[in-house]
């Protein structure tokens, strides 16, 4: 059931988006295309261009068309997970899909990321309009930053719409929790390896 609160609507959205994130990041979906998007070493960079080049931004109406087309069910919001947008080979969605999966990408890599919404249009400044990325990476060039990554509508790592009206942050994960799921990935890979080595 969807409440009729626009922003009880936002805050739902998000924790659904959120949900996706942690229950697709650790998939071995993620990980290959992790794998396929590192080049520079850096993940913010190697995150952000890959889901650039990767990713066509189509307006929600548009998806939530065909949806209604194809299975005759009223459709408000479309989301489509990390892991299937992993698989497919034109990806396309609107600034919520490109948060999940450089959400995925980036928890993957243990950077703490956290979703923006911003009311960014003038015409209606109480109505959230946008959503994007911040990674709070604790290594590497952009280490202990608030770094902004508007991969949908944004023309470099550190880009952020500038005239908002209202502006909130959404943390994906917590910091500990995503630590203790990295530990955790850590010892199963370790075990793998020796299990491996054993055979």
């Amino acid at each position: 059931m969807v409440p009729d609160d626009p922003d009880q609507q936002v805050s739902q959205v998000i924790g659904m988006m959120r949900r996706y994130v942690e229950e697709d990041f650790n998939t071995p979906q993620i990980h290959r295309a992790v794998l396929e998007a590192r080049l520079s070493g850096d993940p913010l960079y190697d995150t952000f261009r890959a889901v650039k080049q990767q990713m066509q931004f189509v307006q929600d109406e548009t998806t939530v068309q065909s949806v209604q087309a194809e299975t005759q069910l009223p459709v408000v919001e479309a989301l489509i997970r990390p892991r299937d947008m992993a698989v497919l080979s034109h990806k396309r969605g609107d600034c919520d899909d490109f948060c999940t999966y450089g959400a995925a990408l980036l928890t993957a890599q243990q950077v703490p990321v956290s979703f923006v919404t911003v009311a960014a249009d003038p015409g209606m400044p109480d109505v959230w309009s946008h959503v994007y990325l911040v990674a709070y990476p604790e290594s590497g060039p952009y280490r202990g930053q608030r770094v902004p990554m508007d991969m949908s509508h944004g023309p470099y790592v550190g880009w952020e719409t500038g005239r908002v009206f209202k502006r909130q942050e959404w943390p994906v994960m917590a910091r500990l929790q995503l630590l203790s799921l990295g530990v955790m990935a850590y010892v199963a890979y370790l075990t793998w390896k020796l299990v491996r080595r054993s055979s």
